[in-house]
C-alpha cells in the first residue's frame, strides 16, 4: 500500500440501518428504565418528606385542640385533624407526581387552616381573658418552628406587638386596639411564612429534578468516553443553581433550573447523535472484519480501538504488511473509511495535468475488498488518495478528521 492514506465513503444498506435503529431503540429503552428508577426514588423521597410535614401539622393541631375547644371551635380543629389523617393515608398510597402534588397542596391548605384556627381561637378568648389570649397568639406562632427563618421581619413585628399588648393588659380600650393590630400581624406573618415555605419547597423540587437530568446525561456520556460541547456550560449552570438554592434565591434558582433542563435536553440530543455515529462506525468495522478474510486479509487480534466516535482496526496482507483502517462517521449517514499503511506500489507520473500519483495494485486489492464488503451490507464509494488524477474535493478535510490514535480505549 502506498505512503498516502486512501479514503472512501461508505453507507449502511437497509439491513444494517435496521440494526442501527434497533441499537438506538435498545438505548432508549435502557435510558427510560433508568429515568423511571430515578423518578421512583424522587417520588419516595417526596412521599417521606410529606409524611414528616403532615406529622408536624398533626402535632401542631393537637397542641392547639384544648384552646380551640375553649374558644368553641373544637369542631373545626377536629375536622382539620381528620383531613390531615386522610391526606397522610393518600400520600402513602400515592404512585405518581400528580397524586403527590395534590397531597402537598392539601398539606399546605391544612397548614394554613391550622394558623387560622389558632388566631381565631385567640380572638375569641380575648373577650374573656386577655393574658390567655396573648398566650394563645404566642403559642400559635411558636408552633411553627421555622417561622422566624421564613419571615424574619414578620416575626419581629409580632414580638414587638406582643410586648405592646402585654403592656396594655390593664387598659381595656388600649388593649383592644393593640390586640387587633397584633392579631393582624400574626395572621400576616404566618401566611407569609407558609408562602415562603411553599416557594422553597418548589425551588428544591425543581432544582433537584433539573440537577438529576443533567447529571444523568453527563454521567452516561463520561462512561462512554464522549466529549460533549455543552458539558462545560451545563456544569456552570449547575454550579450557579447550587449557589442560588443555598442562598434561597427562589426566582434565580427557578430560572437556572429551567436553564439546566434545557441544557440536559441539548446534551441528550448531542449524546444520542454521538452514540449513533459510534454505532455506525462499529457496524462498519464489524462488517469489515467479516469481509477481510474473503479479500485476502487477516484481522490482527485485539487491534480494535475506539477514540471518540472513530473506530480503528488493523489487518494483515498476505505479504505480511499491516493496514490500519479507521472508520470516521460524519453527522449524516456516511462513514469515512481511511486506509493507512506503508507500501511499495506508489508511483508518481508526470502528465499534461501535472504530477499525479497512481496506486494500481492497492486500488485493485481494496476494490476487491469493497466488493466483499458489499455482501455484508456496507456499500463503499470510489477510492481516493492524495494526488490521484481525479482527487476528491474534501479528501484533505477527511484526513483532518482522523490521525493514528495515541490514546484510545479498548473494547
Amino acid at each position: 500500500m502506498s505512503r498516502s492514506p486512501k479514503y472512501t465513503s461508505a453507507e449502511l444498506a437497509a439491513a444494517l440501518e435496521r440494526e442501527l435503529a434497533a441499537r438506538r431503540a435498545q438505548r432508549e429503552a435502557e435510558r427510560k428504565r433508568r429515568e423511571e428508577e430515578a423518578r421512583r426514588q424522587r417520588l419516595e423521597a417526596e412521599r417521606e418528606t410529606l409524611v414528616r410535614e403532615l406529622n408536624v401539622a398533626r402535632s401542631r393541631t393537637e397542641g392547639g385542640t384544648s384552646t380551640a375547644e375553649s374558644a368553641g371551635i373544637g369542631g373545626r380543629s377536629a375536622a382539620l385533624l381528620a383531613e390531615i389523617g386522610q391526606v397522610t393515608t393518600d400520600v402513602r398510597a400515592a404512585r405518581d407526581e400528580a397524586q403527590l402534588s395534590a397531597g402537598r397542596n392539601r398539606l399546605e391548605a391544612a397548614q394554613r387552616e391550622a394558623s387560622e384556627i389558632a388566631v381565631a381561637a385567640a380572638g375569641i378568648l380575648v373577650t374573656r381573658e386577655r393574658r390567655g389570649a396573648l398566650a394563645a397568639v404566642r403559642a400559635s406562632v411558636a408552633s411553627v418552628q421555622d417561622h422566624a427563618a421564613l419571615d424574619a421581619p414578620g416575626a419581629a413585628a409580632v414580638e414587638r406587638l406582643l410586648a405592646l399588648a402585654e403592656s396594655r393588659v390593664g387598659d381595656a380600650g388600649a388593649f383592644d386596639s393593640a390586640y387587633a393590630e397584633l392579631a393582624g400581624a400574626a395572621r400576616a406573618h404566618l401566611a407569609q411564612a407558609q408562602a415562603r415555605r411553599e416557594d422553597l419547597a418548589r425551588m428544591q423540587a425543581e432544582g433537584d429534578a433539573a440537577r438529576a437530568a443533567v447529571r444523568e446525561v453527563l454521567g452516561e456520556a463520561a462512561a462512554s468516553g464522549a466529549g460533549l460541547d455543552g458539558a462545560a456550560n451545563a456544569e456552570r449552570i449547575l454550579a450557579d443553581l447550587e449557589a442560588a438554592v443555598a442562598a434561597q434565591d427562589v426566582p434565580r434558582a427557578l430560572a437556572l433550573a429551567a436553564d439546566a433542563r434545557r441544557a440536559a435536553a441539548s446534551l441528550e440530543s448531542a449524546f444520542d447523535l454521538w452514540l449513533d455515529q459510534l454505532d455506525r462506525a462499529q457496524l462498519v468495522s464489524e462488517a469489515v472484519a467479516k469481509a477481510l478474510p474473503r479479500a485476502g486479509f487477516t484481522l490482527v487480534p485485539r487491534s480494535y480501538q475506539a477514540q471518540e466516535t472513530t473506530v480503528t482496526i488493523q489487518a494483515q496482507r498476505a505479504d505480511g504488511s499491516v493496514v490500519q483502517m479507521a472508520f470516521v462517521p460524519d453527522e449524516g449517514r456516511n462513514v469515512e473509511i481511511v486506509y493507512h499503511a506503508d507500501g511499495s506500489d506508489f508511483v508518481l507520473e508526470q502528465t499534461v495535468d501535472g504530477q499525479v500519483a497512481r496506486c494500481d495494485l492497492t486500488e485493485e486489492i481494496i476494490e476487491r475488498f469493497h466488493a466483499e464488503l458489499a455482501k455484508e451490507n456496507v456499500v463503499a464509494g470510489e477510492l481516493h488518495w492524495e494526488g490521484k488524477p481525479v482527487t476528491r474535493p474534501d479528501a484533505n478535510e477527511a484526513r483532518q478528521h482522523w490521525k493514528p490514535a495515541t490514546q484510545s480505549r479498548h473494547a
